[in-house]
């Protein structure tokens, strides 16, 4: 996304309070254990679960749509090695990612990073136990379906050749996990349902094609399609649903909130007062020796590596142009030298993630 001088200016601001970009330049110490010259990886201080991780780009950017391809492609594609480095160290049987990105949705720091949350059955965080409780309803449904099909064509058709891609076929698992649901979109590598009845307006849930339950399972090239398309999707949500944040949740293996293992990328829109606040934990010192099980997981990352794919693809993180609300009217312009004016209010909300956020995009 091109941001104004003015806007870079503001981030540059920001970025001297960042406390991971102080991680970064080590002005604050912390269990470091994994870097290369785009990202890095921490244990946080106030875990969950035993090796819970903190995975973000070195660049500074307080949510995901501001990172330019080069920038954010790498850290997708090292997603697979992160996992199955971080799981080997601590003989998990699952793993969580938890994305925050705003201040509805949780998030505390301006700076956009994953948890790599290590689960297995028994650990007791719960937090992601889902219940459904809200109906899709017709209108948003209609919505959806006149939304989104244009912005997925508009993805593709930026990604060089502009073919769109072909569905492909679904196995057995496939086809019983999205009966019921409104598929969205579908290639041959994954596939995305509004779900019929979710914990929030609008719940989405993203499939892989390819690997029924593990994450680390699949290649850079797959993570980076699927994490692209993911953030794509929230996107389009924005759009449709102008919620004021957004949570991503991805379960994978199997964990008490996961039982059956499968791989599933959740995007909940988030609003001020919706009654999910649960998703967020309360911080906790550990009850293990951190440093230790820092040396473990650095000492497993040894062969992590991001090799660009031979024929990598071209992503582009600019999303709906111009796609109208449900009445035909308004229109909300995402993309090269424009700003995304959805979802945040114009007053102050007194929370200066959001704050920021709405400064950038103009507000």
């Amino acid at each position: 996304m091109a941001l104004s001088p003015e806007q870079k200016a503001q981030l540059a601001e920001q970025k001297k309070q960042c406390v991971f970009c102080k991680v970064i330049t080590r002005e604050i110490q912390t269990q470091v254990v994994f870097e290369d010259r785009m990202v890095e990886a921490i244990l946080d201080v106030y875990p969950v679960t035993k090796g819970h991780t903190l995975f973000f780009p070195k660049e500074h950017y307080p949510i995901l749509m501001y990172y330019e391809p080069q920038e954010i492609t790498p850290f997708y594609g090292l997603i697979p090695q992160m996992v199955k480095s971080i799981k080997g160290a601590t003989i998990s049987t699952g793993v969580t990612l938890f994305v925050a990105s705003g201040g509805a949705a949780g998030q505390q720091m301006p700076h956009f990073v994953t948890h790599i949350i290590p689960r297995e059955p028994g650990d007791g965080f719960l937090n992601f136990l889902f219940k459904p409780r809200v109906e899709l309803t017709v209108a948003v449904q209609e919505q959806m379906m006149r939304v989104f099909p244009a912005a997925m064509k508009q993805y593709f058709a930026g990604m060089g050749d502009g073919a769109f891609p072909e569905k492909g076929t679904r196995s057995t698992w496939v086809e019983d996990r999205v009966r019921g649901s409104l598929v969205l979109f579908e290639d041959s590598e994954l596939i995305v349902c509004a779900v019929g009845k979710g914990i929030c307006m609008g719940h989405v849930e993203v499939y892989s094609k390819i690997e029924q339950k593990f994450i680390e399972k699949l290649s850079a090239s797959q993570a980076i399609h699927f994490f692209s398309i993911c953030a794509y999707v929230s996107s389009v949500l924005f759009s449709v649903l102008q919620p004021q944040g957004t949570n991503f949740i991805l379960k994978s293996g199997h964990s008490d909130d996961n039982k059956d293992g499968f791989l599933c990328m959740h995007i909940i829109a988030r609003k001020q007062g919706d009654g999910l606040q649960g998703l967020v934990w309360n911080p906790e010192q550990p009850k293990y020796d951190l440093a230790g099980m820092g040396g473990k997981i650095k000492d497993a990352m040894w062969n992590v590596k991001y090799v660009a794919p031979a024929t990598p693809r071209k992503v582009e993180e600019k999303v709906v142009e111009k796609v109208g609300d449900a009445k035909g009217g308004n229109s909300n312009t995402i993309g090269e030298g424009s700003t995304l004016k959805v979802a945040l209010g114009e007053k102050s909300t007194g929370n200066e993630i959001d704050d920021a956020v709405r400064r950038l995009w103009g507000k």
